[in-house]
């Protein structure tokens, strides 16, 4: 059965798979021009707008990848034991491309001819069919690979986060009618009541991203910085408004 996380994330990488077939299309139609004679001049400039289309969508991909990406980590349970192997592996895959992407860009902006430029890409390892469509863009100043940093620094920050989290263990907190747990087996964070909450109290809890789970007889959400967060102020207030009422 396919979770939430994974139906999103399969409905990203498929958008971004989509316009990439719309750019092979557009790249594939000015390409295949005459760029002799009379249609010389019209070709360049319907070619440089379809470089400058190509490159609106080359981004939009890019953006549904990294929605993709984002629901894919998020399906790695951060208190899982492989958590931190998955995160460190993805993270050297992130700065691995980086370099890729940094050194094909200065070899774009190299002011060298074409041939040369092409030779050059060939021999870092770039496959002759991306190499036409980088050449393509670098002749118009439409440079178009883009880095991984924000990949690189969002990987980053979910280690960053897992360490902290690990780093507080379980914790277990007594209050008034009612436990607030930070379970890391469960990868969750728990409300489990004496009885059943107020309408208000009920209202409060949902507001703050907990939700019932019957197995558990508990409010829980999952245990993440946001989550802990929310269940500090989740508690802060249920302790108010019980402590009003005595």
């Amino acid at each position: 059965m396919k979770t939430k996380t994974n139906m999103k994330h399969t409905y990203y990488l498929n958008r971004s798979n989509e316009i990439k077939k719309e750019i092979e299309k557009l790249e594939r139609s000015y390409k295949s021009k005459d760029t002799q004679g009379y249609a010389a001049l019209r070709y360049f400039r319907v070619a440089d707008e379809a470089i400058k289309k190509v490159r609106e969508l080359r981004e939009k991909a890019s953006y549904y990848e990294k929605l993709a990406k984002d629901e894919k980590s998020k399906a790695i349970r951060l208190v899982s034991d492989s958590a931190m192997d998955e995160l460190q592996e993805e993270l050297r895959l992130a700065i691995e491309k980086n370099e890729r992407v940094k050194a094909i860009n200065s070899i774009l902006r190299k002011k060298i001819n074409q041939n040369d430029k092409r030779a050059m890409l060939l021999d870092y390892g770039v496959e002759e069919s991306v190499v036409d469509g980088l050449l393509s863009q670098s002749k118009y100043g439409h440079i178009y690979l883009t880095g991984h940093t924000i990949d690189i620094n969002r990987i980053k920050s979910r280690i960053a986060e897992l360490e902290f989290i690990k780093s507080r263990g379980d914790i277990i907190e007594q209050h008034n009618g009612f436990e607030y747990l930070e379970d890391q087996k469960e990868g969750r964070i728990m409300l489990i009541f004496d009885g059943v909450p107020s309408e208000e109290e009920r209202d409060y809890i949902k507001k703050h991203g907990f939700k019932w789970s019957p197995t558990r007889s508990a409010w829980v959400r999952m245990l993440t910085m946001n989550g802990i967060h929310a269940g500090i102020e989740v508690v802060k207030e249920l302790d108010r408004m019980r402590n009003s009422r005595v």
